[in-house]
């Protein structure tokens, strides 16, 4: 009895919960889409757990532009025609071309920085890792890391590092000279 007695108590907790919902959206002016698309939404939300979520968020929050999204975005979603396997695979394909079109530029910021960093290390006689690290703010190791292109620090590091030998930003991944 104790599993139809949980049942039981999630349909009168659904149910309430929808109850409050449209309560409330009846009083707004609301496009008759809107208010078809509210309905249906309630009604589907006692079978589907997502979007029975979007409803209790909203008695949580209250934010009635939230939860209007969330179910444009549920009908927008369930009227997709789905992917023919010609378009998954071109899908897939694409994914594959720009992964490696950001792998090949972060690998070749890595390289000009490293490049750069050394040379600019070299011009101010900063000749051991540690040197350069300590110049930096940054350890012996790090110092290392980036004159090999093993890493390319963050943008508030890589700021802090431009500031340090007075250049831009730019200059040290290589989008200027």
């Amino acid at each position: 009895m104790g599993i139809l007695d949980a049942r039981i108590s999630h349909i009168d907790s659904v149910r309430n919960t929808i109850k409050l919902v449209l309560n409330h959206f009846a009083k707004q002016s609301l496009s008759k889409e809107v208010e078809n698309h509210l309905s249906v939404a309630a009604d589907l939300a006692f079978s589907d757990e997502l979007l029975f979520e979007k409803f209790q968020r909203w008695l949580e929050e209250r934010t009635d532009e939230t939860l209007l999204f969330h179910i444009n975005r549920f009908f927008e979603k369930r009227d997709q025609k789905p992917l023919t396997p010609f378009d998954r695979d071109l899908t897939s394909k694409r994914e594959q071309v720009e992964m490696s079109i950001k792998e090949s530029v972060r690998n070749r910021q890595k390289k000009i920085f490293a490049q750069r960093i050394t040379k600019l290390a070299t011009e101010r006689n900063l000749l051991t890792n540690d040197q350069l690290g300590e110049f930096l703010g940054v350890s012996g190791e790090q110092a290392r890391k980036f004159k090999a292109g093993e890493n390319k620090p963050q943008l508030a590091t890589l700021k802090s590092i431009a500031d340090s030998f007075k250049v831009s930003v730019e200059y040290l991944i290589g989008i200027s000279d």
